[in-house]
């Protein structure tokens, strides 16, 4: 009688010895499962804030886009055809423009030589001014591309462009709103809208992108 109980408890210790191993691996893998959870949602928040910074940083592009325009309005003529290559500016709307590169589907696209590589050898790209512009303090280069939104080359006048309604007259709930087609306005109607288009490249190679419509 006393060896079978001998047996018995030394089968106890067994059990209690793989019950405890099961327990110990299972909580590795849960701390394992933590540790990485927390370090992806860090990541996630650097990056957040990395594409929120680089995002901020295009203001100041679209300012400096908008004050080398204003500076063009000295003479409206030379804001009615494509600058030389290089100025980042374009009298059309440019509608087959793919803004990021991404539209693969479309042969025709036009591409925007963002990293001064010639669009990697692409046939249709759009020149800008290069290098880009450099935030000293973070390091965000930024650089821009503006379009008149009109259908072609030449004077505003003689062509379609996007231009805000008038003020006054028409019905109310048309006021304010961009229309198209030259042909619609009266002498007094402001310029056409001018498209800016930004885009900044920040850390871990963070792209953003914004647009800003202005007229004159």
């Amino acid at each position: 009688m006393r060896r079978q109980a001998v047996s018995f408890v030394a089968a106890q210790r067994g059990s209690s010895m793989l019950f405890a191993l099961i327990a110990l691996v299972v909580l590795m893998l849960g701390g394992a499962a933590l540790v990485r959870s927390v370090d992806s949602g860090q990541l996630a928040m650097g990056n957040l804030g990395f594409k929120q910074d680089a995002m901020s940083a295009g203001a100041p592009g679209a300012d400096t886009a908008i004050a080398w325009l204003q500076n063009q309005l000295v003479s409206s003529a030379a804001l009615n055809d494509n600058g030389a290559p290089g100025t980042g500016y374009y009298a059309n709307s440019l509608d087959q423009l793919d803004v990021t590169g991404t539209n693969t589907a479309n042969a025709t696209r036009a591409l925007v030589d963002w990293d001064g590589d010639s669009c990697g050898g692409a046939a249709n790209c759009i020149a800008i001014p290069h290098p880009p512009t450099t935030d000293a303090r973070t390091g965000n280069q930024t650089a821009y591309l503006i379009m008149r939104l009109c259908a072609a080359t030449g004077d505003a006048s003689t062509v379609d462009c996007a231009r805000p309604a008038k003020a006054a007259g028409g019905n109310s709930m048309d006021r304010g709103a961009p229309t198209q087609g030259h042909g619609r306005f009266t002498s007094g109607t402001s310029g056409p809208y001018y498209r800016v288009i930004t885009r900044t490249k920040g850390a871990r190679d963070t792209v953003s992108f914004t647009e800003t419509l202005v007229h004159f």
